[in-house]
């Protein structure tokens, strides 16, 4: 079995552009998809570092009600597709498993990237506020993960300029499509 497990952002869900059509993808490479879904986050969990850590261990026992009993011995290839504080649950959650997935890091938070594996690609915003970019290339760096900067990108990698974002979209998902293909 091939299998992709989505994590999404606390306000970017699962129905929204990089999720929804990196989903797509791995549906088409033959990946059955799951998606966590999350009880509600307060309005302000992005507004401090404890509001964020705390979101992520409700999200965290969320992956573990939702996909701890899956018996990851059957998969032939693991995928895990993130987004935002879904980067930082993703990663917990496969330590906690044992699990090496590919994984597709949709704007890391800065809290998120010690806990980055090194089987992957990052995407990331420069104009991103909940992440640096000097800290999320030298992490990639030494992770040796590859990392896709969006220019003025903000935390949903988009730039104001719709046609350009579209342009954008399209070479992400072409970079998600070539990983997929060397699964």
């Amino acid at each position: 079995m091939k299998l992709a497990l989505i994590f999404p952002g606390i306000g970017y869900h699962a129905d929204k552009p990089l999720l929804y059509y990196s989903t797509r993808l791995a549906r088409n490479a033959g990946f059955d998809t799951r998606t966590i879904q999350y009880a509600p986050f307060p309005d302000d969990a992005l507004g401090s570092r404890e509001r964020m850590i705390e979101c992520v261990r409700q999200a965290l026992d969320a992956a573990e009600a939702q996909f701890g009993s899956i018996d990851f011995t059957q998969c032939e290839e693991l995928l895990f597709i993130s987004k935002s504080i879904g980067t930082a649950v993703a990663s917990l959650f496969a330590d906690r498993h044992g699990l090496t997935p590919f994984h597709f890091y949709f704007t890391p938070v800065d809290a998120s990237l010690p806990r980055l594996q090194p089987r992957g690609i990052v995407f990331h915003g420069t104009a991103d506020p909940l992440a640096t970019t000097d800290l999320v290339a030298e992490t990639c760096r030494e992770k040796e993960l590859p990392l896709h900067l969006t220019g003025h990108g903000n935390h949903s990698l988009e730039t104001g300029q719709v046609l350009d974002d579209v342009r954008e979209l399209r070479h992400i998902l072409e970079l998600c499509e070539h990983y997929l293909k060397t699964l």
